[in-house]
């Protein structure tokens, strides 16, 4: 009786840890069905032939492989995909124009995108609109693969990637891109109203011609942002450099915890920077002026621009813009903005 109920016990167990493995297995190979609402409304398979007259925003919601956005002279949108596998019925893309809203989806809803000995379709999407078709809203994320839209106008653009590469080109309103685990790229061609970059490892860089607000948050990496105009201009790295030329920027904060900081400013008004360990180096205008507060731990102060001492400040020109610098662990270098 005894070895009977042993052997019971190992079966259960047995039973018990397979089923675990299972689960395990299949969370780690995302075997996990891909599900999504109003599954019945979608239609199966690549077009070339949306009327792009009734389409005011875009929804693109791909898993694996690359999403790129492209123009051709119809006045209708289309849709491609190609894989290095064969795919099936099920795994086609699907689409559905809700309203005003076209909406993609990388395969059937409740179809198995991954195998676990077959991996993934790794499939690519092209998204082509007609030349000088302008969106409201525009929405493009993969989870694991690039972004790349070489020309876009829209109200509001929002790019998310969790695994990849985001290059991109746009006149919007307002821009949002996220990476978990890649660069991006980002050129804004127009007067935004907010640009927000953030990424947990990897690289920034952002060109832009007039934006009220830009914000860059990054992890590990580097962050680098190039504008004519901005108002306030806000940037946070926890391991990494941060770069800033403006031709213009009223308000700028910066903040890293390791890394090296530069600034070159035409004009400003109110400038805060903050290092637990890096270099600091600042290109100011001596006219009309600036006052500036700077606190250091260790490092050197040294600078190529007419100070003088007001009190526990360093005063250029009238003084009327304001420099807050506080370093740790750091050297600190302000030179005329050239």
């Amino acid at each position: 009786m005894k070895n009977k109920t042993m052997t019971i016990g190992l079966i259960v167990c047995a039973v018990i840890l397979i089923a675990a493995v299972g689960l395990s297995v299949s969370g780690i190979f995302g075997l996990n069905r891909y599900t999504y609402e109003n599954a019945d409304s979608y239609t199966a398979g690549g077009t070339d032939a949306i009327p792009a007259a009734g389409v005011r925003n875009i929804s693109v919601d791909w898993l694996d492989g690359k999403v790129t956005l492209a123009r051709h002279g119809a006045q209708t949108i289309a849709l491609s995909e190609v894989s290095k596998k064969e795919i099936s019925d099920d795994l086609q893309l699907r689409w559905w124009v809700d309203g005003d809203t076209l909406r993609v989806r990388y395969a059937k809803s409740g179809a198995k995108t991954h195998s676990l000995f077959g991996g993934s379709p790794n499939k690519e999407l092209t998204l082509t609109l007609p030349e000088g078709f302008a969106a409201a809203d525009v929405y493009l994320h993969t989870t694991s693969g690039d972004l790349i839209v070489p020309a876009l106008d829209a109200d509001a653009l929002t790019l998310d990637v969790t695994s990849g590469t985001v290059r991109a080109t746009a006149a919007a309103g307002r821009i949002t891109a996220r990476a978990t685990s890649g660069d991006i790229s980002l050129t804004s061609t127009g007067t935004a109203k907010e640009i927000g970059v953030h990424v947990t490892s990897g690289n920034i860089a952002v060109e832009a011609v007039t934006a009220d607000t830009l914000k860059a948050e990054m992890t590990s990496g580097s962050i680098s942002v190039t504008a004519e105009r901005i108002g306030d201009f806000s940037a946070d790295a926890t391991s990494g450099d941060v770069t800033l030329r403006a031709a213009a920027a009223e308000r700028i904060k910066v903040h890293t915890t390791s890394g090296r900081i530069t600034v070159s400013a035409a004009e400003f008004s109110d400038l805060d920077a903050s290092a637990t360990s890096g270099n600091m180096q600042f290109n100011l205008p001596t006219e009309p002026g600036f006052t500036a507060r700077v606190e250091k731990t260790s490092g050197n102060f040294t600078y190529g621009v007419p100070l003088t001492m007001q009190g526990s400040d360093y005063a250029c020109g009238d003084g009327s813009a304001s420099v807050k610098i506080h370093v740790t662990s750091g050297d600190i270098r302000i030179d005329p903005y050239q």
